[in-house]
């Protein structure tokens, strides 16, 4: 099956909301805050 590539996501971390909270923010809206969500995610090599 082809795919297009302009059609799939790219991999990693997306900051679109950067933009747009820091717009709201500047509008006098509540800045999101974090949320803890009990995951960790560990790598580790031991030989």
């Amino acid at each position: 099956m082809a795919y297009d590539a302009s059609t799939i996501p790219a991999p990693g971390f997306k900051f679109d909301n950067c933009l747009r909270n820091a717009y709201l923010a500047s509008k006098g809206f509540p800045v999101p805050k974090a949320k803890k969500t009990g995951t960790t995610i560990v790598g580790l090599v031991y030989e």
